[in-house]
């Protein structure tokens, strides 16, 4: 076989060094044959396709040899003769700067010393009529290379076509190893395996090992990239964070920070975080050269700077070539025209709202989208909307030049978008779509088929004139021709070789003004007139002003607004700006109270400071602080703390705040920002309990200068704990004296009395305690029908629901209400303790107390998506009581509880009241907080209606809960889904409650999908051969499959014809008690003469601390 192969490679070095003699004796059409009869056998060679370029050359069809040779180096980036060839091509072209590169690659690989003087004369020569110097390019990337491409890619890819050496640099990966210390050379070959190359492009992955950030070499491969280089090293930077690598590398090297975001906006950039406001910061003022790709960002980071340049995003020409008669992707086939295309990410600033009216307005078009989409939005499904997904950057022009008109639904009033420059309106351009966007300042081009809309009126009307408009080719190919990202590439390099002046503000500047005044007089645009003022800035303040003003008072927007009050700080109308601004509804209540503060204390050179805070001149306010004449200044500290603050720089703001304390001055620690910061941080480091002091004077500043009025609006008490009960009364005694047991007053219990006896009422009247509200229903409920009964009854914010052998911990109406009045959210989750009652049907686990780990003087608090958490419960891969649940584990606001009633007519439905909630709060909360203490303890007593169904033929008891529950739920008809088997399982609740969402909370619950393969699967292993009625639950699995001919055959193959999964379970051994290996506590409650819920929360209390 090997013989073979030389065989074969021999005779192809013959044929090619035949054809290559026939080219070098002008023998072109039998080299051309020679050719031909080659790439039969092999038809990517890169030595042929050299030699058909050098063809080409001979004929003087030089761009066709470039294409060719272009092609090469995607196969052989280090071919000589494919480099020598284009280097020799640009220099017969007269592109000098390119030949020098190409001639410099060849002079750099090649050892033969004639070869080496020969170029290196050459590239003498040439640098006679070029003054420029050899350039490596470091990109520091905010990206990961691969199918979708953003600007970083794009710009590597443009400099390698120019001929430089590109050094791409990943985000760091992370990877793990057996080894706990590993060392800087074991990282980088690390690193080194993760490497790879695309043309002239070498792409750099640094590590992280073991989560340890420490363990990373992010710096070391940028710093040996220098250290190796023979050129002048340019580093492209794209993230404020990278300035802490650069500062720490050595060697001469420039920066360009290439600045494609507003990393201040942080609900909308949420890839940013309060530390890059300080970065960008400090990375505006290491930058040798800085770029930016929208006016607006130009303009703003360019104030008072001249290194400052306007570099737009462009569009790759061979990326988007092609005709619509080239074949049409197979998931477009039978969408019909015309086609609306949206392509790029589908996150928070993409204006759902305007969107789907389009669709619903526009029902003869369809509407495709391309892309990645966020969980939650764009969920409901249209019958003419279609969304396929990320596809590859290379598949997007086989789509694109199928569609009609491509648009650009933006939210035009957030500041990202007003900074935002989308690389998208370039593709659509040369794929030839006309183009409709919402109102976003940089699309403002003049081009005949790219439109700005001002409303849904006005997108709808410009989109049915674009489906017809024919784009003019010569208006279209001009405009490419100036915007394609080698042009880009080139502008960059005139800059760093110091051909800056057309790239300056004196240039730049007036045609920005010229384009958008011309735009302002066919109509009224604030949102432009605000941009357009900021021209004014450096050079006339007081009509920066005037115009600001003006388009402020038409248009109040944070970026309009923000404009405003810079330009009133310019011109010292600082007292006028606050006054403004105080109505503005995007001001929040703390803001507004502190610049009434401020005024009120006439502490002016503060007001300044906090608007500038308001603007997001973070820089500015910098400057402000370094002017105070000592660092022990009260207001040098204030201001200081709260800068810090602001910036995420918590412990410097803690010492800045702490030394304002002990100065003695009193005024500014009555400050609402003051307070509002310090409540923040302490909750922060987990101190909640501690924050309520600062959160209690915040409140009450903000309700002194704002008036905020709660006479007239019933007072109503703090908490619900709502308990639905049914024949429980020996357990609900003790539960109600968690319930009783509270350092807390302003609350109230409402018990819902389901009973069949008067013993729960005997019970009630033995307590005889007024915060107790009994009621008892006129007939008996189904258990779902109790739920509602007994919710409607509460009168609280806050509203918990215990069942009647749970219990409060004894601390936890107190900690619930310092928690809920710090931190602001109207679900708060946390997972509680678990207590088996003495006749639990648990067998080993009767009278335990489960505790789990618990952090004594600290509560740690997170922010979660449901969206992440619905998926894993619907696909069984955690248990639903992880979900915040009307129930046992979380407290909810009395508004969300009531919206619930709104949309379905009750609270609770379906079999499963408790499970039920918990996707019925997922469907109208995108979050919610957790705690990590317990409030409750979940009871499971012989009682447990739950475990009563699990297992309902275990014992007599069990039978007549399940008989019972069974029979109050028939006389109100609650039937399950057919798709459903009615088998003791807790994954049949899930499902149940997971349909009863789907049918009751449509399009609420659209996303929601169960994997009922999984269910089936989780049933069908938890029967018990030995089970009187296992053969009745399988019978019922079965026929709850007919409807999935599939999964039907799959259950008997697996199970029916599988007769060793239901082998007998084996009892349960019971638990070992004491500390587990996580730090949890199993105690036997025997052990202390304790068999009730009340002695578990005493305990409890002893063993934590809570």
């Amino acid at each position: 076989m090997t013989n073979n192969y030389n065989n074969l490679e021999q005779e192809k070095k013959l044929f090619k060094d035949n054809i290559e003699f026939l080219i070098s004796s002008g023998d072109i059409e039998n080299s051309k044959k020679l050719i031909k009869e080659y790439e039969a056998i092999e038809k990517y060679d890169v030595d042929i396709l050299s030699m058909k370029a050098v063809i080409f050359i001979i004929e003087n069809k030089l761009d066709d040899a470039e294409y060719l040779l272009l092609k090469g180096i995607k196969l052989d980036p280090e071919n000589k003769d494919v480099l020598f060839n284009l280097a020799y091509i640009y220099e017969t072209k007269g592109e000098i700067q390119k030949a020098i590169n190409f001639y410099w690659l060849v002079y750099k690989m090649i050892d033969d010393f004639n070869q080496r003087n020969e170029i290196r004369n050459t590239l003498l020569r040439l640098k006679t009529i070029v003054n420029t110097s050899e350039k490596k390019f470091i990109i520091l990337s905010s990206c990961p290379w691969g199918g979708v491409l953003q600007r970083p890619h794009q710009i590597a890819r443009a400099l390698s076509k120019l001929g430089y050496v590109v050094e791409y640099v990943q985000p760091t990966i992370q990877v793990t190893s057996s080894d706990a210390a590993v060392g800087i050379e074991e990282r980088m070959e690390l690193s080194r395996n993760h490497a790879s190359a695309i043309e002239l492009i070498n792409i750099h992955t640094p590590v992280l090992v073991n989560d340890n950030y420490i363990l990373n070499n992010y710096k070391e491969i940028v710093q040996e990239l220098i250290d190796t280089s023979d050129e002048e090293v340019i580093i492209l930077c794209y993230l404020p964070s990278q300035v802490n690598i650069i500062n720490q590398l050595t060697g001469d090297f420039r920066v360009v920070y290439e600045c494609v975001d507003d990393h201040s906006d942080l609900e909308y950039s949420y890839w940013s975080n309060k530390h890059d406001r300080e970065y960008e910061s400090l990375l505006l003022s290491r930058a040798d050269i800085v770029t930016t790709t929208s006016s607006a960002l130009y303009l703003l980071k360019g104030m008072y700077k001249d290194n400052v340049y306007l570099l737009n995003n462009a569009v790759n020409i061979e990326d988007f070539s092609g005709n619509r008669s080239d074949g049409i992707p197979e998931d477009l086939a039978n969408i019909p025209g015309p086609k609306v295309c949206y392509v790029g990410v589908v996150d928070r600033w993409f204006d759902e709202d305007l969107f789907y009216r389009l669709v619903r307005n526009n029902k003869d078009k369809s509407f495709v989208v391309i892309g990645p989409v966020k969980d939650g939005i764009l969920s409901i499904k249209e019958n003419n909307l279609f969304i396929l997904g990320v596809k590859e950057h290379s598949e997007l022009t086989t789509y694109l030049r199928v569609m009609d008109v491509g648009i650009i639904p933006f939210k035009d009033d957030v500041d990202i978008v007003v900074n935002c420059d989308p690389i998208k309106m370039y593709e659509y351009v040369k794929s030839g779509l006309p183009v409709v966007a919402t109102n976003i300042p940089e699309l403002i081009v003049d081009l005949d088929f790219v439109k700005v809309s001002n409303g849904i009126e006005e997108f709808n009307q410009l989109l049915n004139e674009a489906v017809k408009i024919k784009v003019d080719l010569q208006e279209q190919n001009k405009f490419i021709k100036e915007n394609t990202w080698e042009l880009r590439c080139k502008c960059l390099l005139d800059i760093l070789d110091g051909k800056k002046e057309k790239y300056t503000k004196e240039k730049v500047v007036p045609l920005l003004r010229k384009k958008w005044w011309e735009f302002i007089s066919n109509g009224k645009n604030p949102l432009l007139e605000s941009l357009y003022s900021l021209t004014f800035a450096e050079t006339d303040i007081k009509k920066y002003f005037d115009l600001a003003k003006v388009a402020y008072n038409c248009l109040k927007v944070p970026f309009t607004t923000n404009n405003f009050i810079y330009s009133s700080v310019l011109n010292n109308h600082i007292i006028e700006c606050a006054e403004t601004i105080l109505n503005d509804v995007n001001l929040q209540n703390v803001e507004r109270a502190e610049i009434l503060f401020l005024l009120d204390n006439k502490e002016v050179e503060l007001l300044k400071v906090r608007l500038l805070h308001i603007a997001k001149q973070y820089i500015r306010v910098k400057e402000l602080i370094t002017a105070y004449i000592t660092d022990s200044d009260q207001y040098y500290l204030y201001s200081l703390g709260n800068y810090c603050f602001d910036i995420g720089f918590y412990d410097q703001a803690v010492n800045a705040y702490e030394m304002l304390s002990t100065s003695g001055e009193g005024l500014l620690l009555k400050s609402p920002y003051f307070n509002k910061n310090m409540c923040d941080m302490l909750i922060e480091n987990g101190k909640i309990i501690e924050s309520r002091k600062y959160k209690e004077e915040e409140n009450a500043v903000i309700k002194k200068y704002i008036s905020i009025a709660n006479s007239q609006i019933k007072q109503r008490c703090r908490f619900s704990v709502v308990i639905p009960t049914r024949n429980s009364h020996n357990v609900l005694k003790y539960t109600l004296k968690t319930c009783l047991d509270q350092k807390f007053e302003d609350y109230e219990i409402i018990i819902s009395d389901n009973s069949s006896n008067n013993l729960t009422m005997e019970l009630i009247e033995e307590f005889s305690d007024p915060r107790i509200k009994y009621y008892r229903t006129e007939r008996e409920l189904a258990m779902t029908e109790n739920f509602n009964f007994a919710i409607s009854k509460a009168e609280g914010e806050y509203i918990l629901v215990l069942g009647s052998d749970d219990g409060l911990l004894l601390h936890a109406l107190n900690t619930l209400d310092n928690i809920l009045y710090t931190l602001d959210t109207k679900i708060l989750h946390w997972n509680p303790v678990f207590y088996a009652w003495p006749d639990v049907k648990l067998k080993g686990l009767e009278n335990c107390l489960y505790i789990p780990k618990t952090t004594v003087g600290k509560i740690n608090q997170g922010v979660f998506n449901y969206s992440e958490l619905i998926d894993n419960i619907s696909n069984f891969e955690v248990p639903y009581n992880v979900m915040p649940m009307l129930y046992c584990n979380a407290v909810v606001h009395r508004d969300l509880v009531f919206q619930l009633k709104k949309l379905t007519g009750n609270v609770f439905n379906g079999l499963s009241p408790d499970v039920y909630s918990g996707f019925a709060l997922a469907c109208t909360q995108e979050k919610y907080v957790s705690i990590d203490i317990p409030i409750t303890i979940g009871g499971s007593s012989g009682k447990s209606n739950g475990i009563a169904n699990s297992n309902p033929n275990q014992d007599t008891e069990s039978k007549e809960i399940q008989e019972d529950y069974l029979k109050l739920n028939n006389v109100v008809k609650m039937d399950r889904f057919k798709v459903i088997p009615d088998v003791p399982n807790v994954a049949v609740a899930v499902a149940e409650s997971l349909f009863t969402i789907k049918e009751l909370l449509e399009p609420y619950s659209r996303n929601f999908s169960l994997n009922r393969k999984k269910m089936i699967q989780i049933c069908a292993e938890g029967l018990d051969n030995a089970d009187i009625e296992f053969p009745i639950y399988t019978q019922r699995i079965y026929e709850s499959l007919e409807d999935d001919p599939v999964l039907l055959e799959w259950f008997v193959k697996n199970y029916i014809n599988n007769f060793d999964y239901s082998k007998n379970k084996q009892a349960s051994k019971g638990y070992q008690k004491g500390f587990t290996a996580t730090g949890d506590l199993l105690l036997d409650l025997s052990d202390f003469n304790i068999s009730d819920v009340y002695g578990a929360a005493e305990i409890y209390r002893r063993v934590t601390g809570w």
